[in-house]
């Protein structure tokens, strides 16, 4: 499972899975979103510096609860000129949708002069969405003219954070290219600021400027991003990453934007990749605004769940920073709130005392450490998973004292013995006890063991998924999650997507189901047009 879905889909859906009028109006300072239609989006969004733009479905239940919040930021940023919040309803602006890309609701898209630049995907709250807007009405890049200035980026505080630096000291390009180049660099710092939040984007052109940015020109006087990194500023450890950019295809291309958009939107890409691979910290934090760019990053995350991952304590931080200059190119090491992210802490098996672990992102497999707090074993550790050694935790209740139900509880330490029991065909739901579509299909599921009770070769199951894991394959991606395992050696699952009435589930069974069966409480002499009524 996704990261940027721990905090919205798909690592925010782990998280989550743990727990307007039609008017074609001008923005206004009344304080209201705007409604956009196919027809009046252009000319309000491409006549606005900044719009920020919600695309939502009306029976959306994201999208009902966040408005209240959207309609208190678009009031409290009605005085500022040149910025637009709007919202477009998707199931009837279809074009718009489709232009877009939009999949889910709501999806927040920022459009900077017409553009669209980046997604939104931080906290619905109205400061969250005031902060975001605030934060892009200021300059994402700064030119440095002097060395003076560029003192000012390197003193002690300023050179704690990562600073990018777009030299452009290529003298075959003519302004126009280099003022392309310039605001290819705006659009990735304000697609990226907003998870590599501490970056500083910055661009220089005089010899002595770049040297006293620490961003010296290649000898030959190419282009060249360089992109420095504290890793300890006490200790002076810095990381220094260097990008030549080939520019030779955007130098012959002609005067016209359009022949430079491929090259640009190349470079682009190109820069976006390395600023997102060389500027993440050694030891992040993990929050929802950062989700994103791990998930980006794509390694697996190793935890130190701490009451204040600002300011841990400095054992955790000392181990962390330890294991993280030796493994940062292969895993990425991240604080994560205790007191916000506790039942993320649950789920990646940490209990009790436990308080490392790692997550593999894509896969949803955790490793929770348990093992002696010194670099020596927690290095051990990572060397067991990266050679593939160590196994996954899965999280499991007790098992029931009373397992006698019609309906059979499975936890994570018994899923071996009752689900991939050869003998048996085993039928599984994974439910969530908050999930609604769970409660629902409750009664049918409880009829359905009863009324099949009396077949001794099957098994009707369910296991809370929230606090049980299921082997990695057959992990709950939602709720609720129904498996059939027919009985034989292979155990290979078939998963159930039909209605969720007991007549059809029935139905499913009989037709997968090793060991035949009749339906109904008469024995093996039942029916199946008797037991048919009566489903």
């Amino acid at each position: 499972m996704r990261l940027a879905t721990i905090f919205r889909r798909p690592l925010l859906l782990i998280l989550l899975l743990l727990g307007v009028l039609r008017v074609g109006a001008a923005a206004t300072s009344s304080g209201t979103s705007v409604a956009l239609t196919d027809e009046t989006f252009d000319a309000h969004v491409c006549s606005q510096p900044l719009a920020l733009i919600k695309f939502i479905a009306p029976w959306c239940g994201h999208c009902k609860r966040m408005k209240a919040d959207w309609d208190a930021a678009a009031k409290a940023l009605a005085g500022r000129d040149g910025v637009l919040l709007a919202e477009v309803d998707a199931t009837t602006e279809t074009k718009l949708r489709d232009r877009y890309g939009v999949r889910g609701f709501p999806t927040i898209k920022l459009f900077v002069s017409g553009e669209p630049v980046a997604d939104y995907n931080g906290d619905r709250s109205t400061a969250s969405l005031v902060s975001f807007v605030e934060r892009q009405l200021s300059p994402p890049v700064h030119e440095v003219r002097t060395a003076a200035a560029a003192e000012r980026w390197t003193q002690a505080e300023a050179a704690s954070a990562p600073r990018v630096v777009l030299a452009l000291t290529d003298s075959k390009l003519d302004a126009a290219k280099r003022s392309a180049l310039r605001t290819t660099l705006e659009g990735v710092a304000r697609q990226l600021r907003e998870t590599l939040t501490n970056v500083t984007f910055l661009v220089a052109e005089q010899a002595e400027v770049l040297k006293a940015l620490g961003a010296d020109a290649s000898a030959d006087g190419t282009a060249v991003l360089v992109l420095r990194a504290a890793d300890d500023v006490a200790a002076g450890r810095e990381r220094i990453a260097r990008l030549p950019l080939d520019t030779v295809a955007l130098g012959k291309a002609g005067k016209k934007a359009a022949a430079m958009k491929p090259e640009l939107e190349r470079l682009a890409d190109q820069v976006t990749q390395f600023v997102r691979r060389q500027a993440a910290p050694l030891v992040g934090e993990i929050s929802q605004a950062t989700a994103s760019l791990y998930e980006e990053l794509g390694k697996p995350l190793f935890i130190l769940f701490d009451p204040s991952p600002a300011a841990p304590e400095p054992r955790g931080r000392q181990l962390m920073r330890q294991l993280a200059a030796k493994y940062h190119e292969r895993l990425s090491f991240v604080m994560a709130d205790d007191a916000a992210l506790g039942q993320f802490r649950k789920y990646v098996g940490c209990s009790g005392s436990k308080r490392f672990a790692l997550h593999v992102l894509g896969q949803d497999v955790n490793f929770a450490y348990d093992g002696e707090e010194d670099e020596p074993a927690m290095a051990a550790f990572l060397e067991q998973y990266l050679s593939g050694e160590l196994k996954p935790t899965l999280r499991s209740e007790e098992p029931p004292a009373d397992n006698t139900g019609a309906v059979r509880v499975v936890v994570g330490k018994t899923w071996e013995s009752i689900v991939m029991d050869p003998g048996k065909d085993v039928l599984v739901e994974q439910y969530a006890p908050w999930c609604g579509h769970c409660r629902k299909l409750e009664p049918a599921y409880e009829e359905l063991a009863r009324q099949l009770a009396h077949v001794p070769t099957l098994v009707i199951a369910k296991m809370d998924a929230t606090v049980n894991d299921a082997p990695g394959e057959h992990k709950a991606r939602g709720f609720p999650t129904i498996l059939f395992f027919p009985a034989g050696a292979d155990k290979k699952a078939v998963r159930y997507e039909g209605d969720r009435s007991v007549a059809d589930m029935a139905a499913f069974l009989r037709k997968h189901a090793t060991h035949k069966f009749t339906i109904g409480g008469g024995g093996d002499g039942a029916s199946a047009a008797g037991a048919k009524d009566e489903l």
